[in-house]
């Protein structure tokens, strides 16, 4: 039987911090150890593809992961729900994304799909930003598989896209009734965002996670810093911001902790004594 005083913590792992090769820092480290020893389950939560999971992060000894903002759901190693991108809203949504010169890549569990130009593309334009992708985290380019057109995409998750002439707020306007739409995590420029089926994210795919495990939200604590984030902050029991958190995600949040640099995740674990023996 689940001890009442178990939580499950779901953890975003920042994409800028491994676009940069950084990853998690020693006191991150030490908390999860400290917290899974206490009992505690702790799970990654990320907008990133289940491919994008760098070895180095996985290791940790994660009890599960969501990934692709909700649409890839895994327990003890083990897929316990998917949910791709309906194919003909896909292909509408590409059509128009391609129309209005944006790099689109296509998010699967085994690959981040994308063609030869718009990979060069996306190098070039990753690179204005002060993010080199064939330097950035271990791996990162591998990660990428070539294909000439959607339709060799075998399904697809979500979409990240870069540098369309519209922006974010042009996109949610116009398919705000069929799908979800945010800033892109990493870049957080107006042209920029991330795209996933209308009521995928986050804290739907904690939910999934709840009802196979048998659990209730009052277990759940959920920490996170970006756009896609909102959802589970909100849905969570406990919700954190870290600080360098949009505004928008620290008023949804019940705690603001340091940023995962300026041991963030450390001072929220502490807070809510998941490091004390019997907390």
């Amino acid at each position: 039987m689940r001890s009442t005083n178990r939580k499950l913590i779901f953890l975003d792992i920042d994409g800028t911090l491994l676009m940069k090769g950084e990853y998690i820092p020693a006191s991150a480290k030490e908390a999860l150890k400290l917290a899974k020893a206490n009992g505690h389950e702790i799970f990654i939560a990320t907008g990133r593809s289940r491919s994008a999971i760098p070895k180095q992060v996985a290791e940790l000894g994660f009890a599960g992961m969501i990934t692709s903002a909700g649409a890839y759901v895994e327990y003890a190693g083990q897929p316990i729900a998917h949910q791709p991108m309906n194919r003909d809203r896909l292909e509408r949504l590409n059509h128009y994304l391609l129309r209005h010169q944006a790099a689109v890549l296509y998010e699967a569990n085994d690959n981040i799909y994308v063609t030869a130009e718009t990979f060069e593309e996306f190098r070039r334009y990753m690179l204005k930003k002060g993010f080199d992708i064939d330097q950035a985290g271990r791996g990162f380019r591998d990660r990428f598989a070539l294909v000439k057109e959607i339709s060799e995409v075998p399904y697809v998750n979500k979409i990240v896209y870069f540098n369309a002439d519209r922006s974010v707020e042009d996109l949610q306007k116009k398919w705000q009734d069929v799908f979800i739409i945010v800033p892109n995590s990493v870049t957080e420029d107006l042209y920029s965002g991330e795209i996933s089926e209308g009521g995928m994210h986050k804290a739907a795919g904690i939910a999934t996670l709840l009802n196979y495990l048998s659990a209730g939200r009052e277990e759940v604590i959920a920490l996170g810093d970006g756009w896609n984030d909102l959802e589970m902050i909100q849905y969570a029991h406990v919700g954190v911001a870290m600080g360098n958190s949009a505004d928008i995600l620290k008023e949804a949040a019940d705690l603001v902790t340091g940023d995962i640099l300026q041991d963030g995740v450390w001072q929220a674990f502490d807070q809510l004594r998941l490091l004390a023996s019997g907390g």
